[in-house]
């Protein structure tokens, strides 16, 4: 079995908590009729957030010998079990609980209202394992094939009239993150290590994130003759996380390893992230108008507040108990026991 990396499940447990951030302010807006789009700290968080825990997926699939450490077919298989088995199971639950969806199915014809991360990543392992294959079959240069399916994966996704249809959307644009993290393994020693280099680099992102939208153009970015706008909107909005992750893998893995509580709380948090991301979904629309209803003149921030630490809580009582039986394990949390 492989060693965990303590540095890894640190990084985890903090995204999984601005995951829950971002969703508390997202529902505490909503509940008050308020566009969450523009709200500058939900779009802070937005601007990293889903791309670098994609890119974490990516970077722990590097091995020296191969890409997934088994056969084609076993790590598809594997793969399945650990995010499509969750993927259908928690949708029953979502579905009851939100009422975001006319019909169950909507949740496969458009992942985006629900659990879409799990959703991109299975099909994201399947194509980049397929074009790992390939390239090994073809004798073809694996960066070359990974650089070319993602460019064919985005210009199919720009020509599309709904590309959120199946998830596409969300598939090509996390792909690009996801063979990020697995180059960012292999070639960890290119990796900038000056301390002025690496803090530059974050403020950058920083600089960037701040003007960060997921529609909308920056308004230095406007007016660009010749460069049609839907190509500089997507170019900016991956970019952004670009910088920040080129960041995180340049810091992260040189955090000390720590007895404190607080960095062996983020390693829980960061062993049991996908747990929480399936858990917390399923109430975060629920707590959200709960507290409204019941202190409708609560401040936004003290409302945001209180619902990131109940959705905390809940979710991580709740993948404590799912972890007590390994059949549940392996049906809701795709934990493979042996």
């Amino acid at each position: 079995m492989t060693k965990r990396i303590e540095w890894v499940d640190v990084v985890k447990g903090l995204l999984i908590l601005t995951v829950i951030l971002g969703h508390s302010i997202q529902e505490s807006l909503l509940v008050r009729g308020i566009s969450f789009e523009s709200d500058f700290w939900r779009n802070i968080i937005y601007s990293f957030h889903m791309p670098a825990f994609m890119a974490m997926s990516g970077y722990l699939v590097f091995r020296q010998s191969s890409v997934g450490g088994g056969s084609y077919i076993s790590i598809i298989y594997k793969r399945f079990c650990q995010l499509l088995v969750p993927f259908i199971i928690w949708s029953i639950p979502l579905y009851l609980m939100c009422h975001n969806v006319d019909n169950i199915c909507e949740y496969i014809l458009y992942p985006n209202k629900g659990y879409w991360f799990l959703w991109a990543l299975f099909f994201i392992i399947v194509i980049f394992n397929t074009a790992d294959k390939i390239s090994k079959k073809y004798h073809i240069i694996q960066e070359i094939c990974m650089i070319s399916v993602a460019l064919i994966l985005v210009c199919i996704q720009m020509i599309l009239p709904d590309s959120k249809l199946f998830g596409y959307e969300y598939v090509a644009y996390y792909f690009l993150f996801y063979t990020m993290g697995y180059y960012a393994n292999k070639y960890k020693y290119y990796l900038p290590d000056n301390e002025w280099i690496v803090w530059g680099i974050f403020l950058i992102w920083a600089i960037m994130a701040c003007f960060w939208t997921p529609n909308n153009l920056p308004f230095f970015l406007e007016d660009i003759p010749l460069i049609p706008v839907k190509v500089l909107q997507l170019g900016y909005r991956m970019m952004t996380p670009v910088v920040f992750i080129i960041w995180m893998y340049s810091v992260a893995p040189y955090m000390k390893n720590s007895n404190s509580w607080l960095w062996k709380t983020l390693i829980e948090l960061g062993q049991m992230s996908l747990g929480i991301y399936l858990s917390h979904m399923v109430v975060k629309k629920l707590f959200a108008q709960l507290l409204y209803n019941l202190i409708p003149t609560l401040p936004m921030w003290l409302n945001i507040l209180i619902e990131f630490i109940l959705l905390t809580i809940i979710s991580v009582s709740c993948v404590r108990l799912i972890k007590k039986s390994k059949i549940m394990s392996r049906l809701l949390l795709g934990i493979q026991q042996k």
